[in-house]
């Protein structure tokens, strides 16, 4: 019964502790949103500065798949520390099926295809796939996601 009340009341915390972000053009609404972890085979945190190759959260950009062209946000993805590890926070579009491709690096673009709901009230992630696989489902719990590069 605990362990309910606290879902319950983080939950509420944190869908009143999100904030919408605009993708100036492209007309989505990025209410919605992801944090994912990074880390190598290793198990090295990815955006820790003790961890050498580590990511650039300046270098990385993000773009939405619209009417199968690929438009960039006007916004750069956050990093975000907590549960003792780095996280980028992602925001996703409220649809059915949005596709967004994250460019880590040069060579490195990765695909996340999610599912959003949107009210007037509230905001939730529904479904994320990271490059095919379901790495996120909403009845499971959570916001976060682990890669391994």
């Amino acid at each position: 019964m605990k362990t309910k009340i606290i879902f319950v009341v983080t939950l509420v915390i944190v869908l009143y502790a999100c904030k919408k972000e605009s993708s100036k053009g492209s007309g989505i609404v990025l209410g919605n949103g992801i944090k994912i972890h990074y880390q190598n085979s290793k198990g090295d945190d990815l955006f820790s500065s003790s961890t050498p190759d580590i990511l650039n959260v300046t270098n990385i950009n993000v773009f939405n798949l619209i009417n199968g062209q690929k438009i960039q946000r006007n916004m750069q993805p956050e990093v975000w520390y907590g549960y003792g590890k780095y996280y980028l926070k992602l925001g996703l579009p409220d649809g059915n099926m949005d596709t967004t491709l994250l460019q880590l690096t040069r060579s490195d673009i990765d695909t996340i295809v999610s599912i959003g709901y949107a009210s007037t009230e509230v905001h939730q992630t529904i479904k994320v796939w990271y490059n095919g696989v379901l790495k996120y489902n909403y009845l499971v719990g959570g916001d976060t996601i682990t890669i391994v590069k």
